[in-house]
């Protein structure tokens, strides 16, 4: 089978060593047409017969109808001028056009000319963006220059944090990577700071859409990590989504219309956290940012406070609250209003001023660890389980 790789030399920019090898074959989790797998497969003879104009005749074929293992193939002839003049700036774009289209060797090699500055400008906060998304793909080559770039401060700042790790993402395919990870000096934490987005694309990943969100932070207080959060409407209607992550990227499914998303650092010890604002790349225009969530949790059996949560919802929600009702959260005893973090305790005290029988004694922290940054909990019972007092609410 032949092969055609884009390369780099180790003594290239921080010792980075993007060097990549790819077979010819259908990149996985990709389903081409039967028209497009044909042409590809009659580039590929092509290319082993060294018919190299022949094979960029049929991989053009191929990826006008959809292929991005064709695309990316065309920005590697491109790259290495077989079959056509070297054109690194137009190789560029097929590699970025076939990583969009979820190739993630395509946005290794993106990375990897960013980085270096070869057929576009050098970017490396921009190729610290594309060596993520590949990362997410799969791509170890990818994880591991990362990590570099996190523990050397290139493009990101110095976070040892962040480069323990990509470095730990690689290292059981990269011995450079492990051998890496083994000499990183894990330094002191340091202050409580909201993290900085980068990127947020849409990718196509066999036939689903998905999202790579990328953001870079300094080191945070000891033991803090990351939560995304994302706002979305779907066919199974409006949420607040949120996954902690100890990374500085992850792909997550994103609804149809498109969602609205931002990073959060938190400090557990603290009961503290940082939110970066509300980011629209991949949102409906003109969705507005929420003031802040709500849950209003209610026993299933308790048809009462069922019927008082959605006339709560709507108008909270008119107040630009996002809400959602719950009544799967487990048996509650009584009426209370609960948050994680002292960053929404004048949320949670608003709320207890809003709402009516309660008082200021039902608002307390919780160490609930399911309770997410900006959102406070509302558990309404009007109907009390037996041998339960059912607290102070009485509408």
């Amino acid at each position: 089978m032949p092969i055609i790789g884009r390369f780099r030399s180790p003594g290239a920019k921080a010792c980075r060593a993007a060097g990549l090898v790819l077979g010819l074959g259908l990149a996985a989790g990709l389903a081409p047409s039967a028209t497009q797998a044909d042409a590809f497969a009659d580039g590929q003879l092509a290319f082993a017969a060294r018919d190299y104009p022949a094979a960029a005749a049929l991989w053009q074929k191929a990826a006008k109808g959809g292929s991005a293992e064709a695309t990316l193939q065309l920005g590697l002839m491109t790259d290495l001028g077989l079959g056509m003049a070297r054109n690194p700036a137009r190789a560029f774009g097929y590699y970025v056009e076939a990583a969009r289209q979820g190739v993630p060797e395509a946005a290794l090699n993106a990375g990897v000319m960013l980085d270096t500055g070869t057929g576009v400008a050098a970017d490396s906060t921009a190729a610290s963006v594309w060596y993520a998304r590949a990362a997410l793909g799969g791509s170890k080559r990818a994880a591991f220059n990362l990590g570099l770039m996190y523990r050397d401060g290139s493009g990101v700042p110095v976070n040892a944090d962040l480069a323990a790790y990509w470095l730990g993402q690689a290292a059981d395919g990269l011995p450079a990577a492990a051998a890496a990870l083994k000499k990183l000096n894990l330094a002191v934490g340091g202050k409580l700071a909201a993290p900085l987005p980068l990127s947020a694309e849409v990718v196509t990943v066999a036939g689903k859409s998905e999202a790579d969100l990328v953001w870079t932070s300094a080191p945070g207080p000891p033991h803090s990590g990351f939560v995304v959060q994302m706002i979305g409407d779907s066919a199974a209607g409006s949420g607040l989504w949120a996954q902690a992550t100890d990374a500085s990227a992850v792909r997550v499914a994103v609804p149809a219309q498109g969602a609205l998303w931002r990073i959060i650092r938190v400090d557990p010890a603290a009961d503290q956290y940082l939110a970066s604002p509300w980011q629209h790349q991949i949102a409906a225009k003109g969705t507005a940012d929420p003031r802040g969530a709500v849950a209003i949790e209610v026993n299933p059996t308790d048809a009462r406070a069922a019927a008082v949560a959605g006339q709560i919802a709507q108008i909270l929600r008119a107040s630009g609250l996002m809400v959602s009702i719950s009544a799967d959260s487990g048996p509650i005893a009584a009426s209370a209003i609960r948050y994680r973090y002292r960053n929404d305790a004048s949320l949670a005290g608003d709320l207890a001023g809003f709402l009516p029988g309660f008082t200021a004694n039902a608002v307390a922290l919780t160490q609930d660890l399911a309770v997410s940054p900006g959102e406070v909990v509302v558990q309404l019972v009007l109907a009390p389980l037996a041998g339960a007092n059912a607290g102070p609410i009485s509408p």
